[in-house]
């Protein structure tokens, strides 16, 4: 199963099975890796119910990066290229993703918010909305 990226130090989990498990397992910092976490807890039920096993592989990236020959990298390039079987993260769906891995079901919903006449994605860091909106905000 490859693992979107999250937030802390690769060398410290670097195939170590057990250190990627502590740290999706870990509920010191709910507002931190939200959706890997959600991700693994959904994998966790699944391999319950349907008695399989697996083993996590961690990415830098979700694969945004089309390559000239049409690969991508990060976990999109490990599914791809047969590297993992599956992944349970959030994907957001472009033609070129389409044309390269299968998609199910979705998993996680991004809320939306209008303020004033932008668009705006909520977050868990309130300082986003203590900013000014300019373009690097968006």
């Amino acid at each position: 199963m490859a693992c979107a990226p999250f937030q802390m130090h690769h060398s410290t989990v670097d195939g170590d099975q057990g250190a990627i498990r502590r740290a999706l397992e870990d509920n010191s910092n709910i507002n931190l890796d939200t959706q890997s976490r959600f991700g693994y807890s959904l994998a966790v039920h699944l391999a319950e119910m349907y008695n399989f096993t697996y083993e996590m592989l961690v990415t830098p990236t979700w694969g945004f990066s089309v390559q000239a020959d049409g690969s991508f990298d990060g976990m999109l390039g490990m599914l791809q290229r047969g590297e993992a079987d599956f992944s349970i993260t959030p994907a957001i769906l472009t033609l070129p993703r389409l044309n390269a891995v299968d998609y199910t079901v979705q998993t996680w919903q991004f809320r939306w918010a209008q303020g004033g006449t932008k668009w705006h994605l909520y977050t868990a860091n309130p300082s986003v909305d203590q900013v000014p909106r300019g373009a690097s905000l968006w």
